[in-house]
């Protein structure tokens, strides 16, 4: 999952870079579902673990780790 929006100010920290963006792990929680680019294994996930519906999505969609799975983010996030 691919994070491009977050309510909070966290500490990134950069490891790849795409032009005056860069790929990076956030090394803080991050909240706010206002943008994320799923691919296809993170949904079948997604929907196998958080099915029947208990969160609300944002919620759910912030808690990855403990979905099991890793999440990227662009920084600076385009998404504001």
């Amino acid at each position: 999952m691919l994070r491009l929006s977050s309510v909070n100010h966290g500490k990134w920290w950069p490891v790849r870079k795409m032009g005056v963006h860069s790929l990076a792990v956030c090394l803080t929680r991050e909240k706010g579902a206002g943008g994320y680019l799923v691919d296809r294994k993170t949904e079948a996930c997604m929907v196998k673990k958080l099915l029947p519906v208990r969160l609300a999505w944002d919620i759910a969609f912030d808690l990855e780790g403990l979905l099991g799975f890793k999440t990227l983010g662009v920084y600076p996030l385009p998404v504001q």
